[in-house]
């Protein structure tokens, strides 16, 4: 989406090529040829990335509290977790106390959009199944799916984590 839109407004590499030298010139003593480079391989890669919108609607919700998107969620849920379970092949691996923050953005009955903070970027996922307690979801990319598990007040209870191609399941608790 994002690349679209700037392919629209003008010629994606005289973009770049515009934003290195002047990024050059504005800063030449922190911004050199090897960032020039790196941006004219960097920017095509990330603007092809299908999560980099979602990305940055999570970043200034997050960080700014403003919307990006022409919605507002229908409801934003964050789930402090302590400590989480890493699982590799239906074993116990580990068991890790450490603060993540997951944010939950449920956009319609449907969708959710998920972070991990520190560790996963946005996430869109697709309703598969559920119950009062608990609902899954299956990621856009097909990689990973989503179970989100609610207690008696409709709060996070747990949230778990599965990337079936890897066989890998990490559950996280408050």
């Amino acid at each position: 989406m994002l690349k679209e839109l700037v392919n629209n407004e003008m010629n994606l590499p005289d973009l770049i090529r515009a934003f290195t030298e002047a990024a050059m010139e504005l800063f030449p003593d922190y911004y050199g040829i090897k960032n020039a480079t790196a941006a004219l391989i960097g920017i095509p890669n990330n603007l092809d990335w299908d999560g980099m919108w979602d990305f940055l609607a999570d970043y200034f919700r997050s960080n700014h509290g403003k919307e990006i998107n022409e919605y507002s969620a229908k409801s934003i849920k964050v789930f402090s977790s302590i400590r989480h379970e890493r699982f590799e092949d239906g074993v116990l691996t580990s068991e890790s106390e450490v603060d993540r923050v997951i944010n939950i953005t449920f956009d319609n009955e449907n969708n959710i959009l998920v972070s991990i903070a520190p560790s996963l970027s946005p996430k869109k996922a697709a309703f598969k199944s559920g119950s009062e307690y608990k609902k899954s979801y299956v990621g856009f990319d097909p990689d990973y799916l989503f179970t989100v598990s609610f207690d008696d007040f409709n709060e996070i209870d747990s949230f778990m984590l599965e990337m079936p191609n890897r066989k890998l399941k990490i559950v996280y608790y408050d």
